[in-house]
């Protein structure tokens, strides 16, 4: 499974339940899947822990939904 920086940003996009996180230093705060803004990435979702593994385990259902 592919989980470069292009992918991820475009599973984000996608995700309904993408929601920036905050704390991330990013300036990203108030971007949502909708604004398709550059800060729109699993990286910058808070529910993308530190082991980089989407919480919601969304990451894989995405990818084969969305053929990415």
């Amino acid at each position: 499974m592919r989980k470069d920086a292009q992918t991820m940003k475009q599973v984000a996009e996608r995700c309904t339940r993408y929601s920036a996180d905050e704390s991330c230093g990013c300036g990203c705060g108030s971007a949502s899947n909708s604004t398709k803004s550059d800060c729109v990435t699993c990286q910058t979702c808070k529910h993308y822990n530190r082991e980089n593994v989407c919480d919601l385990d969304l990451y894989e259902e995405i990818m084969k939904n969305h053929n990415l």
